[in-house]
């Protein structure tokens, strides 16, 4: 199968790719964008729903001393009966590592590039000599000890075990009190929400490079109608108006830790019929939709002119009208 259709993907893919090399040099400026949206007929124009913009912070509790200690202990003793023999590397990890996309394999994380762990993780697994077994090193995920099982050229491939530090109710309650009083700075104007963002929000997320507005990753924007958010969000600032802040809210991170988020609403928009003053992002994405297809439909129109067609002589008495081909 993969023979019969090699040629027939080949030929896809780089199609694929010129028609998108050819429509990344699109640019559209307001002018078009103007001229695009005029040429639209009244009647025609599109009714967009009510939506929303919002920024958040992500506060993660602190590990306490003492669960850390547990955890540290924990991984030691997991550690030291691998280097003994008594447990292997693939059981200490699918029994104990609290990381479940690896566990279930053994620990094996697969094949990685530089850039796609964590700085610590990153540092330790590429000066590991094949098979060579870690120390216990701590990042944000919590403890880790890893195995390197493969090498080739600027990738590796590895085998890890994490134990967490448990998260207490003493702690969540912390960040929730310590989340409050950030809310309570930010109410009342001692602190803005975008340094806030740059002291207390988790690192790792997109909004925190983006002054903590949240971006739709359904449409690549900032926008939401109220059925792109999940209930909890809808409904915790259901009631606010712009500039308005959410109370700190328990969330649950895709690695299954507690966190807590602090929700602002930015702007929201009633049901309105297109315009340029509210809809100028989206318009410009449309009216660039429309140059790219109208550019590239030129370029091919251009290219079958240039471009020699053979008729197989079998089809020679098919009523074939087309003027770019020659029988």
């Amino acid at each position: 199968m993969k023979e019969r259709f090699r040629d027939d993907q080949k030929h896809k893919i780089l199609a694929e790719k010129m028609q998108y090399k050819l429509i990344s040099e699109v640019e559209i400026t307001p002018r078009e964008v103007e001229k695009f949206f005029y040429s639209i007929p009244n009647d025609s124009l599109p009714y967009f729903k009510s939506e929303m913009e919002i920024s958040e912070i992500v506060l993660v509790p602190k590990v306490n001393d003492v669960e850390k200690k547990k955890a540290l202990a924990k991984i030691t003793d997991l550690r030291n009966k691998v280097l003994a023999g008594t447990l292997t590397f693939s059981e200490a990890a699918s029994k104990n590592s609290q990381d479940p996309g690896s566990a279930i394999k053994g620990g094996d994380l697969g094949f990685a590039k530089r850039g796609s762990y964590v700085p610590e993780f990153e540092a330790t697994v590429f000066s590991l000599a094949k098979d060579e077994i870690s120390e216990i090193i701590e990042t944000e995920f919590g403890f880790h000890f890893i195995q390197l099982t493969e090498r080739r050229g600027n990738t590796v491939r590895a085998k890890h075990v994490l134990i967490k530090p448990e998260i207490t109710k003493d702690d969540l309650d912390k960040a929730k009190a310590m989340l409050d009083s950030v809310r309570t700075e930010i109410v009342h104007d001692s602190l803005t929400f975008e340094t806030a963002v740059r002291k207390y929000s988790m690192k790792n997320l997109p909004s925190y490079s983006n002054s903590g507005r949240v971006k739709n990753q359904n449409t690549n924007n900032t926008f939401f109608a109220a059925d792109d958010l999940d209930p909890d969000t809808y409904f915790a600032i259901f009631e606010l108006k712009p500039g308005d802040l959410s109370k700190p809210l328990e969330i649950q991170l895709p690695d299954g830790q507690k966190a807590f988020r602090l929700i602002k609403l930015n702007t929201i928009s009633k049901p309105h019929k297109a315009n340029l003053k509210e809809d100028f992002d989206k318009i410009s994405g449309f009216a660039k939709e429309s140059k790219k297809n109208e550019y590239f439909q030129k370029w091919l129109d251009k290219k079958r002119l240039e471009t020699y067609i053979s008729i197989d002589p079998m089809f020679k008495n098919c009523n074939i009208e087309n003027k770019e081909m020659t029988p």
